[in-house]
């Protein structure tokens, strides 16, 4: 894009002749490019259908889903069976997968907050047990 000589006003490609006030444009001549050496290769996507394209798991299927991650143990081994299938129930795989990744998250805060505590009760008891000699 260019702007008029005459008024100023932006020009689009194309336009011989300025709306506003008519002057006549002079088309900007194409920058020369020079190969800067062989053409970056082209890539073709995948044959599988895109992410975008995958319907949506309806209302009562997602109900049903998270009803069977809340069962403990159950729950758990679906996660993985869903979440590493491959199953053509993409949109399934996609919800477990995300639930999985929270279940570990959860797990490991667990985890640190389990090891904080008894780092502090050991303390605690230790500097106890040696106040009380």
């Amino acid at each position: 894009m260019y702007f008029c000589k005459n008024c100023g006003r932006l020009a689009h490609p194309g336009e011989d002749r300025c709306p506003k006030c008519g002057a006549a444009h002079i088309q900007p001549a194409p920058a020369a490019t020079a190969p800067t050496g062989p053409a970056a290769p082209q890539y073709h996507p995948a044959e599988d259908a895109p992410e975008q394209d995958v319907p949506a798991l309806g209302f009562g299927s997602t109900l049903g889903t998270l009803v069977i991650f809340a069962i403990p143990l159950v729950g758990f081994i679906m996660m993985l069976v869903w979440s590493f299938s491959g199953g053509p129930d993409s949109a399934r795989k996609r919800l477990a997968r995300a639930y999985l990744v929270r279940t570990l998250i959860i797990a490991v805060i667990f985890a640190l907050l389990f090891l904080i505590g008894a780092l502090s009760l050991a303390a605690v008891s230790h500097s106890l047990y040696y106040a009380l000699r």
